[in-house]
């Protein structure tokens, strides 16, 4: 398996480290991880559960042939991911422009930040619209 093979043990030992942190952190405190520092502890934990319960669903299903080879399984993934991308991307596409059009309605006042304040923002996110 190699390098890459050594990557992905290591990956998933952290997957579980991360995740079994989480479970005894509930068990013992009533709560997950702490979110850390700009919330990349809390992330991480997210994300390991997710990734956990992804592979509780995907790994039986290889096991079955219902995903896998695309010449044998059930489900034909990438044409599935091909159409989902076809959906999703519009959606994507109009959230962005959204997004970037809020941006730049919102007229922040000029001025140095040198030895001043800050500007006073609640009046600015107050007055936002967004389509």
């Amino acid at each position: 398996y190699g390098l890459l093979g050594a990557i992905e043990g290591v990956s998933y030992l952290a997957v579980v480290g991360i995740a079994g942190a989480g479970l005894v952190s509930k068990a013992s405190k009533g709560t997950g991880l702490p979110a850390g520092p700009l919330g990349l502890l809390g992330l991480s934990e997210g994300l390991s559960f997710l990734s956990l319960l992804l592979a509780v669903l995907v790994f039986p299903l290889k096991e079955f042939g219902v995903v896998g080879d695309p010449q044998t399984a059930a489900v034909d993934v990438p044409a599935l991911a091909a159409a989902v991308g076809e959906v999703v991307s519009p959606l994507v596409a109009s959230l962005v422009a959204a997004v970037t059009s809020a941006v730049e309605q919102i007229d922040l006042p000029q001025g140095s930040l040198d030895g001043g304040s800050l500007p006073d923002l609640s009046a600015v996110i107050s007055s936002l619209h967004l389509p």
